[in-house]
């Protein structure tokens, strides 16, 4: 992957590559990966950073929990 942008463009198409492990990066508006992915429920079933909070202090967790209701 060659950059922030692109990475960002893959999680929210929910193309991002079967080993991908850089869940902690951060966009401008202050999400990281893991919470677009997780906006759109696509998280890998082996995803354990639940805890992972956003710059408005949203764990990945509420993020995904919101998406069920």
């Amino acid at each position: 992957m060659s950059n922030l942008h692109e990475i960002f463009d893959m999680a929210r198409e929910g193309t991002l590559p079967p080993m991908f492990d850089k869940w902690e990066l951060w966009e401008n508006d202050g999400l990281t990966v893991a919470h677009v992915v997780a906006q759109r429920r696509h998280l890998p079933t082996d995803f354990d950073q639940w805890d992972l909070k956003d710059n408005a202090g949203w764990s990945v967790r509420d993020i995904y929990d919101l998406q069920e209701e």
